[in-house]
C-alpha cells in the first residue's frame, strides 16, 4: 500500500494504447502519482472491492471510458455511486464518445467532468490537482 499522502491515479479502458498514452501525458506533464490501470469495468470493481477491505490505496480520480465490453462505464459509475464509501470518489469518463446523451448520462450518474481521448496535458493536469483536492482527508471506512 502506498504512503497515505501519495493518492493513486486509476484508469479504467479496454483500450491497452488508452491506458498508456493517459498515463504517458500525466508522467510527461509532471503528475508524479501512482497509476493504477484497470483493464475493464470488472477489473475496476474488484480493485474498489480490494480497497474497501484495507488491502489497497483508493484512488484520487478514476479515468473512465464509457464503451467497454462486459461492465461500461455507466455500470462501474452506477456501482461507485450505489456505495456509500465510495460514492464521492472523483470521477472523469473519459472516452471518444462526443454523443449529448452520453454527456447527460455521464453527469446524471454522477460523474466530475467528461473528457475526450487525447486531451492536452495543459488541460488535463489541473483537472488532476483539483480532483485530488477534493479527495476526502481519510479513505472511506
Amino acid at each position: 500500500m502506498q504512503p497515505k499522502d501519495v493518492i493513486p491515479l486509476m484508469i479504467v479502458d479496454d483500450d491497452p494504447d488508452a491506458h498508456f498514452l493517459l498515463s504517458r501525458t500525466l508522467i510527461s506533464a509532471g503528475v508524479g502519482n501512482p497509476i493504477i490501470s484497470a483493464n475493464g469495468g470488472e477489473e475496476a470493481v474488484h480493485h474498489f472491492q480490494n480497497c474497501l477491505q484495507g488491502k489497497c490505496a483508493w484512488p484520487g480520480i478514476v479515468f473512465l471510458d464509457i464503451k467497454m465490453p462486459g461492465m461500461d462505464g455507466f455500470d462501474v459509475l452506477k456501482w461507485l455511486r450505489t456505495r456509500e464509501a465510495l460514492g464521492k470518489t472523483v470521477v472523469a469518463m473519459m472516452t471518444t464518445s462526443e454523443e449529448p446523451r452520453d454527456v447527460s448520462q455521464a453527469f446524471t450518474l454522477g460523474a466530475h467532468t467528461y473528457l475526450n481521448k487525447g486531451i492536452k496535458p495543459e488541460i488535463l493536469v489541473p483537472i488532476v490537482h483539483s480532483a485530488l483536492k477534493l479527495m476526502p482527508k481519510s479513505p472511506p471506512a
